[in-house]
């Protein structure tokens, strides 16, 4: 038996029952929690050190929400929940591809601060958190913040986190974080402004140059044409905020002109293949893409409607994709409800910066 086979070793194994069991419910609950009490029956009575062992115990699905029940009624455990909030955001989905409001923060906190107040006085654990993309469908300085207030808030109500991934935030082979500024955000926390640099040249002149406050950084219009003058579309350089310590923030600058296609209007395959759409991207990267039928309504999803302008409308990516040299692409499976549609679709993709209306390319797929 697994309890007795290591029922000699020190504190610092823990024994988890099970992990996101499946359910929703009360009956489900109660089911879960049967399981658990024979759980803990078997490993308190196997031996050795298992006597006063915790045990780790997670809720439905790895949801807090349903545990709320249990606080009182085991002894010698650990309470683990999952985190993956906001869905949209998490999952890189309609479009929600910017995170960090004060409604942002505030859901976080409430979240987590909900778990604290039912499980005071027991040891507590976000066993799992993060998030599907490294920054590449997702704002870089989003996915930072997000990691940081995630970790600071679990920090404030003594929880322990431990960070969910499959190879897209930490390369496996290497052991090196994808991205080197995230992986310092997780380390550091609450710094101040040592300096501002053009990537590893000399520090910009603060007033002149940039401006700063608490609450943000501005660089100035000047330094900013100059920066551009005569550099060809596309990523023109990289400005680095150092701290006195942890993460250097990278700010990529982009010079870019609104994208075109030669050809705006295709009609929907009848085969299963995806559609290549050749561009030219004149330096803009890719943010979002929205797909509104001819009679107005949304192509898929269509609760999103609720989302906001900012998501309304917008398709997960995997349903649309690019490369950064010349293509557009759409999925066969997008492109098959299309097809069920029996009307014409506007695809819009939409680019970085999302505030600008004109930084788009409509293609129309007509039904046949």
């Amino acid at each position: 038996m697994i309890a007795t086979r290591f029922s000699l070793k020190s504190e610092r194994l823990i024994f988890e029952a099970l992990n996101e069991p499946a359910g929703s419910g009360t009956q489900a609950t109660a089911d879960a929690y049967n399981a658990y009490v024979q759980f803990l029956n078997i490993v308190r009575n196997s031996g050795g050190y298992n006597k006063n062992r915790i045990t780790s115990l997670e809720p439905l699905n790895g949801n807090s929400d349903y545990g709320n029940s249990w606080r009182g009624h085991f002894l010698l455990v650990e309470i683990r929940f999952h985190l993956y909030s906001p869905y949209d955001f998490v999952w890189n989905v309609w479009g929600k591809a910017l995170w960090g409001t004060d409604a942002d923060k505030a859901a976080i906190w409430q979240e987590i601060s909900n778990v604290a107040g039912n499980f005071t006085g027991i040891p507590t654990s976000i066993g799992e958190f993060g998030l599907a993309d490294s920054g590449k469908t997702n704002e870089s300085a989003s996915v930072w913040l997000w990691f940081d207030y995630v970790i600071r808030t679990a920090r404030h109500f003594g929880f322990v986190t431990f960070m969910w991934d499959t190879g897209a935030f930490v390369n496996r082979a290497t052991g090196t974080w994808v991205d080197p500024t995230l992986g310092q955000v997780i380390k550091f926390s609450g710094n101040a402004l040592a300096g501002v640099y053009n990537g590893a040249g000399p520090a910009l002149t603060s007033g002149t140059q940039y401006t700063a406050s608490s609450t943000g950084l501005t660089l100035k219009a000047s330094y900013l044409s100059n920066l551009l003058s005569g550099k060809p579309l596309g990523s023109v350089g990289t400005i680095v905020i150092k701290s006195n310590r942890g993460a250097d923030l990278k700010i990529e600058i982009r010079y870019y002109k609104t994208p075109t296609v030669t050809t705006s209007s295709y009609t929907s395959p009848s085969t299963s293949s995806a559609l290549s759409i050749p561009v030219t991207l004149n330096g803009a990267k890719l943010a979002t893409a929205k797909a509104i039928k001819a009679d107005d309504s949304l192509l898929k999803d269509d609760w999103i409607i609720w989302l906001g302008d900012l998501q309304a409308g917008r398709l997960a990516w995997g349903d649309f994709d690019y490369n950064e040299s010349n293509t557009l692409m759409l999925s066969s499976s997008l492109l098959g409800l299309i097809q069920s549609a029996e009307q014409a679709v506007t695809v819009t993709f939409e680019f970085w910066p999302r505030y600008d209306p004109l930084n788009t390319v409509p293609i129309t797929i007509s039904y046949v």
